[in-house]
């Protein structure tokens, strides 16, 4: 109908790379297997929207953990699954889908270490904010994936967004 607003279909997450394979989430279940998936005992740390993947490219080839990217754009999904196949990465899983979905249904509660978010769409109006990762609706998920004593780690470059979340957290 005409004037109606349009709800964002859910992108339920289906592909999970690891150590150059793209495997179904249907096949690996929920939770996901993830000490399965990357073998040892080093601490995760958590990306959210990952974006380009330059950061957790990054500390995965530093080593010394085992790390966990999710995003939802397939574009940066795939490249980075290819950027860390082509450097032989196993300490790497990238996850396609909804941020909010996949913490919700495919994740184990407190598992990280520690959890990023770096520069987050603010989604700055009113009628939007319901969609921020950081809000009052959804910041208990992503605390939910910190082992006791784990860390947040947060930037944005939108002030009224970071004042937000600097409140959530508070609260």
């Amino acid at each position: 109908r005409a004037g109606a607003p349009r709800k964002r279909p859910l992108i339920p997450p289906t592909i999970v790379a690891c150590a150059g394979r793209e495997l179904s989430v249907a096949d690996l279940g929920a939770p996901l297997p993830l000490d399965e998936l990357v073998q040892g005992d080093a601490a995760w740390e958590v990306e959210l929207g990952f974006g380009r993947g330059s950061y957790l490219l990054r500390r995965a080839l530093a080593g010394g953990g085992r790390f966990l990217g999710v995003e939802l754009a397939a574009l940066y999904f795939r490249l980075l699954a290819r950027r860390a196949a082509r450097r032989g990465l196993t300490n790497l899983v990238a996850v396609r889908g909804e941020a909010q979905y996949v913490i919700a249904a495919l994740l184990p509660r407190a598992f990280a270490a520690a959890v990023h978010v770096y520069f987050p769409d603010p989604w700055p109006k009113a009628r939007h904010q319901k969609r921020r990762l950081l809000g009052a609706e959804s910041v208990d998920l992503v605390l939910g994936l910190l082992v006791p004593g784990g860390r947040l780690c947060f930037a944005t470059d939108h002030l009224g967004y970071g004042a937000s979340v600097e409140e959530v957290l508070e609260s």
